[in-house]
């Protein structure tokens, strides 16, 4: 939660970690959205709460309907 509470104050007043652009640091860290929805899934558990996390859980929405994510996201 310590890690998720960071990463939300780094997306503060940006659309995303590189800005108002998708840069390395949203793909490299893409991999951790899809995780956290896979171990949402499976456990039943509630990581990347809206109301705690907002600005991680617009990021995460945002990256999954980015075009070049979209299209090659694992389903």
């Amino acid at each position: 939660m310590e890690y998720l509470k960071f990463l939300e104050e780094k997306l503060k007043g940006k659309k995303s970690f590189g800005g108002e652009m998708m840069r390395f640091l949203d793909l490299a860290l893409g991999w951790l959205a899809n995780m956290i929805s896979i171990l949402e899934e499976i456990v039943g558990l509630t990581v990347g709460d809206e109301e705690k996390f907002p600005l991680l859980s617009a990021w995460t929405q945002d990256f999954e309907d980015a075009p070049i994510i979209k299209g090659n996201w694992p389903h």
